[in-house]
């Protein structure tokens, strides 16, 4: 289902699995303390305009794609990219 839609809930697979196990070794890697929650939310970006211009064009996202999967493979491909 698309993100957004009522009801909607991702269905786990092995990309979810993969960003999951990233997004928990890099909190353990930043920080010394344990936290649940350390997945990526993309309901607030921050940076400079030309910087978040170029992650824009580099997700190039279509408006019924899924936005926390599409910035959690850009984040698993290009981790310097963004920082949580």
């Amino acid at each position: 289902c698309s993100s957004g839609h009522q009801n909607c809930r991702s269905i786990e697979n092995d990309n979810i699995k993969l960003w999951k196990t990233f997004m928990e070794q890099r909190a353990r890697e930043k920080v010394d303390e344990d936290y649940e929650d350390v997945y990526l939310n993309g309901g607030l970006m921050a940076g400079y305009a030309r910087n978040l211009l170029k992650m824009l064009d580099t997700i190039d996202i279509g408006s019924t794609e899924d936005d926390q999967a599409v910035l959690s493979d850009l984040m698993y491909s290009f981790p310097d990219m963004i920082v949580l």
